[in-house]
């Protein structure tokens, strides 16, 4: 029986305690720790780096986009030259665009190509003074600055 009070007393503080009349503000508070504030601070003092600007990217990805036959037709006759049954995959081409109309500095940056869906990448090789030609011919707009601007081509060749 002496449990049973003790027990009881107990349980009547910890309620009387937990029902006071004064309450804790137990809301986050949304400050910024100082370490974050730190990097806060430190991005905001680095400068952004100048790409496209968004009033010409449509402009920009039309041109890219224009020059995919002839980009096709420079794998078709490697295809047709090195007798290969076709090829499947995708590159990546980077140039540095916006000061003039054709791009300056034209580099192949990624070659994936495979002879069918289901094999293994193989090198491919021969299209590449092709492809530069081709994406040194085109006529992109142009605002003052010089980013590198990167588009991929998607190639599909049969033989």
């Amino acid at each position: 029986m002496r449990h049973s009070i003790v027990a009881v007393l107990l349980s009547a503080s910890v309620l009387l305690l937990s029902c006071s009349s004064e309450k804790k503000d137990t809301t986050p508070k949304n400050e910024p720790t100082p370490e974050a504030a730190q990097a806060v601070q430190t991005s905001e003092q680095v400068p952004a780096q100048e790409g496209v600007p968004a009033d010409y990217i449509e402009q920009m990805e039309n041109v890219w986009a224009s020059a995919l036959p002839a980009v096709v037709q420079c794998f078709q006759r490697v295809v047709d030259e090195k007798d290969i049954r076709g090829v499947d995959g995708f590159i990546i081409v980077r140039a540095t665009v916006g000061a003039t109309p054709h791009p300056r500095d034209v580099q192949i940056k990624e070659v994936h190509m495979k002879k069918n869906a289901h094999s293994e990448e193989f090198e491919f090789k021969g299209f590449e003074p092709c492809v530069k030609d081709v994406i040194k011919s085109l006529s992109f707009p142009t605002w003052g600055t010089e980013p590198r601007d990167e588009h991929s081509y998607a190639i599909t060749v049969s033989y």
